[in-house]
């Protein structure tokens, strides 16, 4: 299927345009109202933008960048539902992502593998529950921010869509946070077997930095609406760009975290652990972005 496919609405042909990225609808596109808006967008509770009727999608995908910056208030006066929601979720990821830099730090650069009587793997613990808790809760952002369901009238808390890519995105994140719950968790048990330790520890580990991976590249073509694109003028785009840094690291840790029989060598633990810094720093940096996106009005 071609990747920039415009399909007219069966409802009304004449007055909007659905934009495709495979089988998934990314953008719509009204030709009466003269306003586009995206699958991010949507999701993110952020207004269509307007539009001038000589200009293409690809313009647009690019253009807008300039105005996502034009206004922001990052504490409005009102806040909606969907800003109430996505603040959370910045919040939660924050959390998380510095509980896992801050582990990875004391392993890496302390002399010690505890703080305050704390150890590192509770610490990664702690840091998962954060992350499972954003990651369900920008699940119901998608859900409730459909662009392929719109308008929504009811707030719902659970849900399924197979045409909407920003779905599928952060289902795949949602998915790939239980599995570091798993992951940090069974950390915490003692005596295990090395075939344990592979099969409780790093196999969820493994999947869970794959689900990361997947999840990363359906933002990317949720943002571009496209199978490859990059803007250095988005703010939105850094914030994906980021995000997908972050995985690519979770998983370049995961791949050096395998448990064997006799130890590997300590600088690869400890590069291991370096990777899970790097990415846990930039999906800080992603998290703490996520506020001026959503104030971006």
């Amino acid at each position: 299927m071609n990747p920039h496919d415009d399909t007219p609405s069966p409802a009304n042909s004449d007055e909007t345009r659905y934009h495709h990225t495979g089988p998934f609808i990314t953008a719509i596109q009204s030709t009466s109202r003269h306003h586009w808006q995206s699958s991010r967008r949507c999701r993110k509770g952020l207004r269509a933008l307007p539009i001038k009727p000589d200009h293409s999608l690809a313009h647009h995908v690019f253009e807008h960048a300039l105005r996502e910056a034009s206004a922001i208030h990052l504490w409005p006066a009102t806040l909606t539902k969907a800003q109430i929601l996505g603040y959370a979720i910045a919040a939660s990821f924050t959390v998380g992502a510095f509980l896992f830099a801050f582990a990875s730090a004391v392993f890496l650069w302390l002399p010690t593998e505890q703080v305050a009587g704390v150890s590192v793997n509770q610490l990664y613990a702690a840091g998962s529950c954060f992350f499972t808790t954003a990651g369900y809760l920008q699940w119901v952002e998608s859900i409730n921010g459909d662009i392929t369901r719109q308008p929504q009238q009811r707030f719902r808390w659970w849900g399924f869509s197979h045409k909407n890519l920003g779905y599928w995105s952060c289902l795949a994140q949602f998915g790939g946070t239980i599995m570091f719950n798993f992951n940090t968790f069974d950390t915490l048990r003692s005596g295990l077997t090395i075939s344990q330790q592979n099969l409780w520890i790093w196999t969820p580990n493994m999947l869970g930095s794959i689900l990361f991976l997947v999840s990363s590249y359906f933002a990317w073509l949720e943002q571009y609406h496209r199978f490859w694109a990059f803007n250095a003028r988005s703010w939105s785009g850094w914030t994906v760009f980021i995000n997908a840094l972050g995985a690519v690291f979770f998983q370049l840790s995961a791949f050096m975290a395998f448990y064997s029989t006799p130890a590997l060598p300590d600088w690869v633990a400890n590069l291991s652990v370096f990777f899970t810094f790097a990415g846990a720093v930039c999906f800080l940096t992603a998290a703490l972005m996520l506020p001026v996106e959503y104030a971006s009005e």
